[in-house]
């Protein structure tokens, strides 16, 4: 595990642990994330 990775043990995904913050502050401020969003990783980090 790498400093600034979720990794959700119900799905078993892991993400960046800032991604996973932005969305969850955005929910609790009313946002409705889209179930069909996909994240994926910056092309230069690899």
């Amino acid at each position: 595990m790498y400093r600034g990775l979720f990794y959700c043990k119900r799905c078993g995904r892991d993400m960046n642990a800032d991604v996973v913050g932005a969305l969850n502050i955005a929910r609790k401020c009313g946002v409705k994330i889209p179930s069909n969003v996909k994240l994926q990783n910056n092309p230069d980090e690899g």
